[in-house]
């Protein structure tokens, strides 16, 4: 029923026009050696309403990863808007690479109401996510795609052995984080895919399933794990000290932690506190590194709004 109230709005009827214009650009655009990322890498998120601060507070923290690693990172960000209210949000607050990718039917108005960063909707966002990502590989990038509550604390093509250059440098389709608690479930929130034909048969699989994730958004963990075993693709597996989540890790070392994921959290100052946090134990590694040994535990509730301004200063 969720998904009917969108009176036909879907995948297909989106204009992807200028997000394959962005990322044309970006790839023509060269790239400084010293960034070490290859010259077809492409990191993408989605953002659904400019209301909601999580989004751009998401992006805004790239500017507390050090020195070159956030201008790396930047050139090649691309912040996919799903509306045009987003679009102008987006342009507003200067986000990288901003894309707008908006409904050929039906009145704006109506898109951003039924693509708002909601519970409600949130299945929705879900089936979205996949023709984004079959827009991109089409492009024929090498893709990591992130939820807007991950935050990058570096550069990870610059990280020894993090992420593999080029396909012929992989032993694996896709590279992404396995959930600790249900081995039967691939998180999809911070995957890096390489454009094989295995892995655009599986985005293509995910894109049909569609009304499945509309149902339940919940199941999109699943159908992921069930979809790659069933072509038989070589799926590795993220550190969960380095692509960090708040999910399963509460300990996370300083000096190694990538990203990290705000998930298995609900309410907006909630996340955009633990993104903070996450920032600002890696902005003390830069500046003592004394303090990088061990593990550093994250706080796991934030106690009230004065906490959040605290940290910001």
């Amino acid at each position: 029923n969720r998904f009917k109230q969108h009176d036909g709005i879907n995948g297909t009827d989106l204009d992807y026009g200028h997000l394959t214009a962005v990322t044309n650009r970006i790839l023509n655009t060269p790239i400084p050696v010293a960034c070490n990322i290859p010259n077809n890498a492409v990191i993408a998120t989605y953002l659904s309403s400019p209301s909601v601060d999580l989004e751009r507070i998401a992006h805004k923290l790239l500017n507390e990863t050090e020195g070159m690693d956030a201008s790396c990172i930047q050139q090649r960000f691309i912040t996919i808007c799903l509306s045009n209210t987003t679009y102008a949000g987006c342009l507003d607050n200067y986000l990288p690479n901003c894309a707008l990718v908006d409904a050929q039917v039906g009145d704006s108005a109506k898109v951003d109401y039924y693509i708002h960063f909601r519970a409600g909707l949130f299945q929705y966002l879900t089936y979205l996510k996949w023709f984004l990502i079959d827009r991109l590989l089409k492009a024929n990038v090498n893709l990591f795609f992130i939820d807007s509550d991950v935050v990058m604390l570096c550069n990870p093509w610059n990280r020894e052995g993090l992420f593999p250059r080029y396909i012929e440098d992989s032993k694996y389709d896709m590279i992404c984080q396995r959930e600790v608690y249900k081995k039967t479930r691939l998180n999809a929130g911070q995957m890096l895919f390489f454009n094989t034909n295995k892995t655009n048969q599986l985005v293509q699989m995910m894109m049909d399933k569609g009304q499945q994730i509309v149902n339940n958004s919940m199941l999109e963990q699943s159908l992921v794990y069930h979809s790659s075993k069933l072509l038989d693709m070589q799926v590795g597996s993220f550190s969960h000290h380095i692509i960090a989540s708040h999910c399963w890790e509460f300990k996370f070392n300083r000096s190694e932690m990538c990203t990290f994921h705000a998930n298995c959290q609900t309410g907006i100052n909630q996340k955009i506190f633990l993104m903070r946090q996450a920032a600002l134990m890696k902005k003390e590694c830069a500046w003592d590194p004394k303090v990088c040994k061990g593990y550093h535990i994250l706080p796991h509730h934030y106690e009230n709004s004065t906490a959040t301004k605290t940290t910001v200063q």
